[in-house]
């Protein structure tokens, strides 16, 4: 049951009990529908408007001057350039302490394997014993004529056929004013760390590698020094020589 009241709302009654809704909520449920129809007939009359204007070609010239203007190329500026940087000059390398050597000849090629089943020599403390070569991977043995063995790496058995070992007695070429000195070969150069710089002569002609070097002892003295003892510093004697070469004493 619905009643109005003096107040402008209305009475709902339901099993003895009353709800009020405002007089603004009565009058949206009622007045939607209308409102709903009054868009709907706004929408319908612009889109038939909208379809006489097409077939009567009205809308056509606006529609192709929009397309031939979208058509038109758009002159997009490029970007300009930045010059190229100018390099900046290197720093100029540090002069070197020596003067630039030429290059030293390689020392000729040496079969190790050809020599086994062989005799060498080998000097201790001045004395000379034979020993007879055979290989037991990864060394070769020197089975000496006292019954004596010893083994060796490939590198140290190549500088004992050239005439390199610890305690060989041998000459080198000091250079001015020291000339030819008496030195004994202590052990293998094992780098600065350890041994420190090689020595080399004022006058030498080439430069000197860890590869071949030894520690030696100069026997006027006493003192120590690494020396390179390559093959290709090997001369049979002293006449004429020069500065960083050596001789095997006998």
């Amino acid at each position: 049951m619905i009643k109005r009241l003096t107040n402008g709302t209305y009475s709902h009654a339901r099993n003895g009990s009353a709800s009020r809704h405002s007089i603004v909520t009565h009058a949206l449920y009622t007045r939607l529908p209308r409102l709903t129809k009054a868009a709907f007939d706004h929408c319908e009359a612009y889109s038939a408007e909208v379809e006489t204007q097409v077939a009567n070609g009205e809308g056509s010239s606006s529609q192709g001057a929009s397309q031939g203007a979208a058509e038109v190329p758009r002159a997009t500026p490029t970007k300009a350039r930045k010059p190229p940087r100018s390099k900046t000059p290197a720093k100029p390398k540090a002069a070197s302490r020596r003067t630039p050597q030429p290059t030293e000849p390689a020392p000729p090629v040496l079969d190790l394997m050809g020599l086994v089943n062989t005799t060498v020599k080998q000097s201790f403390d001045g004395v000379w014993f034979n020993a007879k070569v055979s290989y037991v991977k990864p060394y070769f043995r020197l089975t000496f004529t006292d019954g004596d063995e010893q083994d060796m790496t490939s590198a140290d058995f190549k500088s004992l056929t050239e005439g390199v070992f610890e305690g060989a007695r041998l000459r080198y070429h000091c250079g001015v004013p020291w000339l030819w000195a008496d030195v004994i070969v202590q052990e293998r150069y094992e780098g600065r760390r350890k041994h420190g710089a090689i020595w080399e002569a004022d006058d030498q002609p080439y430069g000197s590698t860890a590869r071949d070097a030894w520690v030696v002892e100069f026997a006027n003295d006493g003192s120590w020094a690494p020396i390179d003892l390559r093959l290709t510093r090997k001369v049979a004697d002293e006449t004429g020589s020069v500065p960083g070469t050596w001789v095997p004493m006998k």
